[in-house]
């Protein structure tokens, strides 16, 4: 690489090498799941009036419902407090102690879980 004393010219490469280093190590953009993939509960955990789902491809948003049978057509929605592509949080109602919880996003629906508040 030749010697160049032009500070400018310095001051610009050394920028330019900064922003190709930044933009290596910058971690990859949240994407949507694929088409047709459906979002999958893995974990759930109820913690007096808060519920938390870990899982694969919620994707950026959706609704948590909740329902007394695993085969009930008669569902509560949950208030949302996050929604992550692998995580979610909502407020479990004082009347909803026992039954099942299934998500719903743009991909598809989860299995229904069943849940009981400790």
């Amino acid at each position: 690489m030749p010697h160049t004393s032009n500070p400018s010219l310095q001051r610009a490469c050394v920028v330019a090498m900064l922003a190709l280093l930044l933009t290596a190590c910058a971690p990859p953009p949240a994407l949507a799941p694929p088409q047709g993939v459906q979002p999958q509960l893995l974990l759930l955990r109820v913690d007096h009036e808060r519920l938390t789902m870990i899982g694969r491809a919620f994707g950026a948003h959706g609704q948590v419902l909740a329902a007394a049978t695993n085969t009930s057509s008669e569902a509560t929605l949950l208030e949302l407090l996050e929604w992550t592509p692998e995580r979610v949080e909502a407020a479990l109602p004082a009347e909803l102690s026992a039954g099942w919880i299934w998500l719903v996003t743009d991909h598809g629906t989860s299995v229904r879980f069943p849940y009981r508040r400790r």
